[in-house]
Order: C-alpha cells, then sequence, then structure tokens
C-alpha cells in the first residue's frame, strides 16, 4: 500500500461482537453502526488465553506469546510464590511501532498495556494500566503540549464498586474516559504522527460488572448509565474520525470478548481436593476472610448503610469479628470462609492467578523451590491432561471446552516458560481462589469471563464492505503493510487481505 498513508487504531477493550450488534441495533453506537455498512468487519481472535495483558502485546508483536513471552499481567520471578507485574521489558522481539520508527514513521501509543517504560525513541506513550503511575508520560514534553493530561487517569475508583456504588462507579469510568478522549484529540492536532493508538478501557471494566444485563436490555439505573458510556464513545469514534487526514486508514477492534458463564469452577481446590495442591490459612493479620455470596440477596448492590457495613466488616480479621459482625453478614446474604492460600513449596502444581487461565507445574528446573523433577513433571502433565479433561460439573457438563498442553499450544522458545496446561473456557468460568469443598458454583455475581472472540472494523480508502475473520496477530503485519513496511518474516499473523488488498 501507500507508504505515506497514515493509521488509526482505536481499542474498545473487551467488546464482543455480540454485544457490537446489539448495541448498534438499539441505536446506542450509532457511529458504529455506520461503519459496519461501509466497512470490512468481522471476529478478531485473541490470544489463549483472551487476557488482557498477552493479547495486547500479540498485537504489537504479531507473534503468539510462546515467542513474546508474556502469558499474563504477571510472571514468576524463578519461584510461583514471586509474582510481578510484566513490562515492555518483558516482551521478547520487536513491536511492530519500534519497526515503524525505524522506517521513519512517528508513532503516538495512548493507553496500550504493557507498554511501560516506552520502546519508543522518538514517539508519544501515555500511560496504560501497566504504567508505574498516571504521570508516566514520555517525552516530557507532551505535558505542555496536552495539557489535559494533568486530569488524566488510568484506573476508575474502585472502592466505589467495593462499596456497592455501582453507578457512581460507571458515572466515574465515563468521566475517566471523557478525560482520555480529550487528551487524545489534544494530541492528533498537536503532535505530528504517522501511526496513532487509543485504547478505552472503560467498556472492559464496566463488562465484567454488567455484561449479562447489558446484553438482555436491562433497564436498571446502572445498565443506563453504562450504555451512556458507550454512547460517549461512539461520538468520541465520531470526533476522532473527522480530525484525521482524507487517507488514514481506521482500524476499531477489541483485544478479546465477553461471556456470562452457567458459573465457576475452582481449579486450585480441584487441586488440593486430589492432593496436587497444599493450602494454608493465611496469617489473619495480613488477610481477612472472603466474602462469598450465599443467597441472590448478595448478589444485588448492597443499599447505602448496609454496603457501608459489609465493606468495613470485610476489612476485619476473623479472630476481631464479633458474633453480631458474623450475624449481620449472614443476614446481608453472606457466608463467611477463611482465606486460604496455596502453600507453594509443598504444591506439586497449581493455577498462580485467575488470568492465567491455566497451571504450572511447580518443577526444579524452572523454579528454585520446585520440589517436582523434570522425569516427574512429564508424566504428571500428561496425568493432570487426562484428568481435567474428563471433569464434569453442573448436570454433567464438561468443566472445560478444552485442556491443551503449554507446549502443543504455544510455539517459541519462550513457550516452556508460560504454563504447562491451559484451559480453553466452554460454559464454566475458572478461579484460583481456594473454598475448601467447593468445586464450583452456579452463576455467582462474578460469572463474567473474558471470551475469545473480539471485534474489528476497518474503513478507509480501498476497502470495501466485506467479512473479515481474523487473529490479533494479524494487526501487526496488516499495519506494517499499509505503511509500507515489509513484515519481519518470523510473525504468526498475517496481513489481513480485506484490509490491505
Amino acid at each position: 500500500m501507500n507508504s505515506k498513508r497514515k493509521v488509526l487504531v482505536i481499542g474498545l477493550d473487551g467488546f464482543s461482537p455480540e454485544l457490537m450488534l446489539s448495541l448498534t441495533k438499539r441505536g446506542v453506537m450509532r457511529t458504529v453502526g455506520g461503519l459496519l455498512k461501509k466497512g470490512a468487519w468481522g471476529t478478531l481472535l485473541s490470544s489463549c488465553p483472551p487476557i488482557t495483558g498477552p493479547a495486547w502485546v500479540s498485537f504489537a508483536t504479531g507473534k503468539n506469546p510462546g515467542k513474546h513471552g508474556v502469558f499474563d499481567f504477571v510472571k514468576p520471578e524463578k519461584s510461583l510464590s514471586r509474582l510481578r507485574i510484566v513490562s515492555s521489558r518483558d516482551i521478547v522481539g520487536t513491536t511492530f511501532y519500534e519497526l515503524l520508527e525505524r522506517a521513519g514513521k512517528k508513532c503516538v501509543l495512548i493507553n496500550l498495556p504493557i507498554s511501560h517504560p516506552p520502546r519508543l525513541k522518538e514517539g508519544v506513550v501515555i500511560a496504560s494500566l501497566t504504567s508505574p503511575s498516571p504521570e508516566s508520560n514520555y517525552p516530557r514534553w507532551i505535558r505542555s503540549r496536552v495539557p489535559e493530561l494533568k486530569e488524566y487517569r488510568i484506573a476508575p475508583n474502585s472502592s466505589l464498586l467495593l462499596r456497592g456504588k455501582r453507578k457512581e462507579y460507571v458515572r466515574d469510568i465515563r468521566e475517566l474516559e471523557a478525560v482520555r478522549f480529550r487528551v487524545a484529540a489534544r494530541a492528533l492536532k498537536e503532535v505530528e504522527w504517522d501511526f496513532f493508538f487509543l485504547l478505552f478501557s472503560g467498556t472492559d471494566l464496566v463488562q465484567h460488572v454488567l455484561y449479562d444485563k447489558l446484553l438482555e436490555g436491562s433497564q436498571d439505573e446502572v445498565v443506563r448509565e453504562a450504555l451512556s458510556l458507550y454512547s460517549d464513545i461512539d461520538s468520541y469514534i465520531n470526533e476522532l474520525l473527522r480530525m484525521v487526514p482524507k487517507e488514514t486508514i481506521t482500524i476499531l477492534m477489541s483485544d478479546h470478548g465477553f461471556k456470562a458463564f452457567k458459573g465457576i469452577f475452582y481449579v486450585n481446590e480441584w487441586l488440593r481436593q486430589r492432593d496436587y495442591l497444599k493450602a494454608k490459612v493465611r496469617e489473619e493479620e495480613e488477610a481477612p476472610f472472603t466474602l462469598f455470596p450465599e443467597s441472590k440477596k448478595a448478589t444485588r448492590s448492597l443499599p447505602g448503610f448496609a454496603a457501608k457495613l459489609a465493606f468495613t466488616l470485610m476489612k476485619t480479621p476473623l479472630r476481631r469479628l464479633s458474633p453480631v459482625g458474623m450475624r449481620l453478614l449472614g443476614r446481608l446474604g453472606f457466608r463467611i470462609s477463611a482465606s486460604m492460600e496455596v502453600d507453594v513449596r509443598r504444591s506439586r502444581a497449581l493455577m498462580p492467578t485467575t488470568e492465567a487461565m491455566g497451571l504450572y507445574i511447580n518443577d526444579d528446573e524452572r523454579f528454585e523451590d520446585g520440589i517436582v523433577s523434570a522425569e516427574e513433571a512429564r508424566s504428571l502433565k500428561e496425568e493432570l491432561l487426562e484428568s481435567l479433561r474428563e471433569v464434569k460439573i453442573g448436570g454433567g457438563e464438561p468443566a472445560f471446552k478444552e485442556v491443551l498442553d503449554g507446549l502443543k499450544l504455544y510455539r517459541g522458545r519462550m513457550a516452556r516458560m508460560g504454563p504447562d496446561i491451559v484451559f480453553r473456557l466452554g460454559n464454566y468460568g475458572v478461579r484460583k481462589s481456594i473454598y475448601p469443598g467447593t468445586l464450583w458454583r452456579g452463576t455467582p455475581p462474578s460469572a463474567i469471563e473474558h471470551e475469545e472472540e473480539g471485534i474489528i472494523i476497518a474503513f478507509g480508502e480501498g476497502i470495501s464492505a466485506k467479512r473479515i475473520r481474523a487473529s490479533i496477530m494479524d494487526i501487526a503485519p496488516t499495519v506494517l503493510e499499509i505503511m509500507g513496511v515489509t513484515p519481519p518474516p518470523d510473525l504468526d499473523g498475517r496481513a489481513i487481505p480485506q484490509i490491505v488488498g
């Protein structure tokens, strides 16, 4: 394609095809609905697991996690008991925006996860979820050029959600995204660019709480507030499109989709019951008990005083919680379970984070406190694969759509550093939490998880209304080809023909 073309990528974190079609049909997102009629669009398959961290790195590199080395938001530091947040230093290989810069293109990245510290030498990088702070913006002169950054935030006020103030929480997300839009609009005007990236994170944040209600068209006041967020973002997209030059190719995309699941399967508790994992009660002074919803009453947003009371009691160590406090929590619809954690040094296998959607064998080759030999690790993995594939819950339904061998799923020299076993979710989500005696629960309020299929819409000169089915790894080679830069031969993704011609 023409090397002088510009590319604008707008990310809608977690936006699913089902929700997109529902909101456009209902007139909530008119701009997006119009783009579906004139652009190429379809589904975009996420990384495995379909989690924000590895998905956006697969976007940035055009490679699977076995090559780029990011499998989660965290990674073990020589032990499964020591996990640290990943940064751009953990990305193995070169990102497509670095290749663009080497070819003389100017890049702007706003809210791209795992882009800190900046790998661009001359471009603009605005803070994202994994940045040290909202002030982690580069280069330094960008604050004077984009004064709206003074109000910029990475994340909403989550204490509102914890206190049951869901409407206020959604409204705070709307305010956060309004500032993010103003930052992007100013940067489009004030900064020279050839490639421009902007991610709206609020879609993911809202869907974790309200996805099922958004799909079913609930008239709840919190849902109406959430619909206003989507309407806001739709108007922001419209404004941004008015601002970009005529020759710009625009790609609207999400890193994964969403799904309301039938329930939750507790992987570490399954491992504990079969003696693959050892658990221990946390020190009471360090960690309080866990509030676990026991009735429908607890699945609703608690009103004023009750929410404040539950939030206060939730932060109270068990030994200090009076019998009266326990009874009050019971009346609010919660039961109490002592906080359990994995005893890593005595466990042969474990799921270190819920986001991993898989488990690691605690072997002594990768981990300094590992207790499983290399020879035993191979047979243990086969044993676990066979057993997990046979797990049935509910009315005899498989717990997972697929249970995959990590070394067969991932390709590349970093594959052995990822999870040994990876779950593809069917109708049940997964959690790392340990509730003794509880392997699964049906429809708790948190049974909303990421799903593999996101969305993509592409439009601009030369792009016609066609259907697309692509992978998130295809975006990097697509952008490179649009901008006249030859993609490296080791990419897993391929340029999308409906976009590059």
